[in-house]
């Protein structure tokens, strides 16, 4: 591969893996489904430049766009806004990769190899360990909701490979118009009018950037050897975008949005920033039984001190 090649595969992973920072930023202004919908409303522009519709059936253009557009944004989008961190996220959506080869097999008839097996078997018990691993960490809310978002990813997947679009980008580009109108009546009915002219009224200039980014930057349809970058470097990259945003000075929410934080406690904005070292030692309500068995015996001993030193204080020094 050429070095300039390479550096456009390093970018591309660059620019997805920070999508998922940006959608928590836009989360902090618009309702999931709102800002899926302005997503797609404006990724499907470049259709007015590029003219023409791509020569394939509709019925994959709406499958995908149904697949994708409307089922796997809305659930990634909510499972984040419930309680689902950016990195784990990014790296649990993934398991895309696993579903669409179980759906290939079970769908299309396709032939799973030995060692396929071997490794959906490793990918899956991986997936089990995460979810195992969520308390203070994420909800189990939002874990589930990303994991059916990379189910939805995969039949679109499946959808996509039947279509076999010529041309991908305008393959792609068609598919955004899809989404807009059921995400937008999907928002009414779910987050109701109110709260969309709420967010429209509190919008600054961070959340517009955020769906301006998800729609311009994102990509659709990377070459197989771009995906093979994101694939590789994606998960690498996003861990230190997001340590990059981490050290803006904690995670404190800073919109008007309330959101769930996975550690049991409601967010307060008055309260220190998630990333304050008092509110990292504390432990979670109702959180593992271990520190809160130490930190009992610390208030004990220190209890046992203190009433030691009254004692003393009371029958005085010794003769």
């Amino acid at each position: 591969m050429r070095p300039v090649h390479l550096a456009l595969a390093v970018l591309v992973a660059a620019i997805w893996g920070l999508n998922f920072v940006v959608i928590e930023v836009g989360l902090e202004d618009f309702p999931p489904l709102l800002l899926s919908a302005l997503r797609y409303a404006l990724a499907s522009l470049p259709l007015l430049v590029l003219g023409g519709l791509p020569s394939v059936r509709w019925r994959w253009v709406l499958a995908v766009g149904v697949a994708i557009g409307v089922v796997k944004f809305s659930l990634l989008f909510i499972g984040m806004d419930v309680g689902m961190p950016a990195g784990l996220a990014s790296l649990v959506l993934q398991a895309q990769a696993l579903f669409t080869v179980v759906l290939a097999a079970l769908l299309l008839h396709e032939r799973i190899a030995g060692s396929q097996m071997l490794g959906l078997a490793v990918a899956f018990g991986g997936l089990a360990l995460v979810a195992g691993g969520l308390d203070g960490v994420a909800t189990a809310e939002g874990f589930a909701l990303v994991i059916a978002a990379a189910l939805a990813w995969g039949f679109g997947n499946l959808a996509l490979k039947r279509a076999a679009p010529a041309d991908p980008l305008r393959f792609m580009t068609t598919v955004c118009v899809v989404p807009p109108l059921p995400l937008l009546a999907l928002s009414l009915a779910f987050e109701g009018p109110a709260e969309i002219g709420d967010a429209f009224a509190g919008a600054d200039l961070r959340g517009v950037v955020a769906v301006l980014y998800l729609a311009i930057s994102a990509p659709h349809s990377p070459q197989p050897t771009v995906v093979a970058a994101v694939l590789a470097a994606g998960p690498g990259l996003r861990a230190l975008l997001r340590r990059a945003a981490a050290g803006r000075g904690g995670h404190g929410p800073r919109s008007r949005r309330r959101r769930p934080d996975p550690r049991g406690r409601a967010a307060d904005a008055a309260g220190p920033a998630a990333g304050d070292f008092s509110a990292r030692c504390e432990f979670p309500a109702g959180g593992d039984l271990h520190s809160r068995a130490r930190h009992e015996r610390v208030t004990a001993d220190a209890e046992v001190r203190d009433a030691e030193s009254e004692a003393t204080e009371v029958r005085g020094p010794p003769p």
